[in-house]
């Protein structure tokens, strides 16, 4: 008989806490820190490493991306653009193993939360067996700044061996 009491108890505060009413359904538990912008994590791994492998035999440039998140309890009002920067510890050459088709140079636009920066990997650039990396950066911008955790993004191409 406890246990059958005990077992409703925890049901009737469990329906409670989750119920239309609860007390975390308000408008108060959202984000209202600095507004930011960040990569999103590869899922479901959930890290910041993308690899992009291709046969021995590819010489087409192969497509990548990768997200951008505009972090705040609202969407913007108007179109957030900002830049990336290759970090200087890359081995991938701009031009000989990487290109960016539509520029280094993203936008969120209004009411949006995201956006996706199109990267494109050329194989020709490399030899068999031979990797490289990428690694971008968001930068701050007007009105937002780079996260500090998620501002940096690696890309791994590779060619197989």
């Amino acid at each position: 008989m406890i246990s059958s009491r005990r077992s409703l108890a925890v049901a009737v505060i469990m329906a409670v806490l989750v119920g239309c009413n609860s007390p975390f359904d308000t408008r108060d538990h959202l984000y209202d820190g600095v507004t930011l912008v960040e990569f999103a994590p590869v899922m479901p791994a959930g890290n910041y490493t993308r690899q992009v492998g291709v046969p021995v035999e590819a010489e087409a440039p192969v497509p990548a991306q990768v997200r951008i998140q505009y972090i705040s309890s609202t969407p913007p009002s108007g179109t957030v653009t900002g830049t990336i920067r290759v970090v200087e510890t890359s081995t991938a050459s701009e031009g000989r193993h990487v290109t960016f088709p539509d520029g280094r140079t993203w936008s969120i636009r209004e009411g949006e939360f995201f956006t996706d920066l199109a990267v494109q990997f050329i194989p020709a650039g490399l030899s068999a067996g031979e990797s490289v990396t990428l690694i971008l950066e968001l930068e701050d911008g007007e009105g937002f700044q780079a996260s500090p955790n998620y501002r940096l993004f690696t890309f791994v191409f590779s060619k197989a061996g």
